[in-house]
């Protein structure tokens, strides 16, 4: 009886026992995991700041234009408002140098490009929207809009062209 009770008790205490592999992970190989990632963020972030940093900061030709990440974020709110506008508008004016378009409840939008300071401006409804550009082309046909902007770069213009097709435009 005594000698069962043993094997038992030896075969309880082999389950509570686990193989060395088994048994968890030690409080050094924590801290070596913890530094490791610590790093590899650290190295991320450094690279993201630079990156970000990099794209956003502006850059001037001798002419003192700035072309840069913000004329470019500029010029695209520009060709979407610009788009949206064209696609929602009933009837299109396009004399020289101003776009009006006006809309079914009667409303309406004035592009105008203008000289300015620094370069042509585009102006929306009295706001100004575009400055610094070397050249502002727009077009307008029956059912379709093309904008052509020229910015100022490292010594070449750098060209951004927009086609829209309308859905119910007439021109005036």
């Amino acid at each position: 009886m005594a000698i069962r009770f043993l094997r038992a008790v030896w075969r309880v205490r082999l389950k509570v026992h686990a193989p060395a592999s088994e048994q968890g992970i030690t409080l050094l190989e924590v801290v070596i995991a913890v530094v490791i990632i610590g790093f590899i963020l650290v190295t991320a972030s450094q690279f993201l700041h630079l990156v970000t940093t990099g794209s956003k900061a502006s850059v001037a030709d001798p002419g003192g234009y700035i072309a840069g990440q913000e004329v470019v974020d500029r010029i695209n709110l520009f060709f979407n408002t610009i788009a949206k506008d064209f696609r929602m508008a009933k009837e299109v004016m396009n004399e020289e140098g101003e776009l009006t378009l006006s809309f079914p409840d009667g409303s309406e939008v004035i592009y105008a490009v203008e000289d300015g300071e620094d370069g042509k401006e585009v102006w929306r409804n009295n706001a100004k929207v575009i400055w610094g550009v070397t050249s502002v082309e727009i077009h307008c046909n029956e059912n379709e809009l093309s904008v052509s902007l020229s910015v100022p770069g490292n010594g070449t213009d750098r060209q951004y062209t927009l086609f829209v097709t309308g859905r119910n435009t007439r021109k005036r």
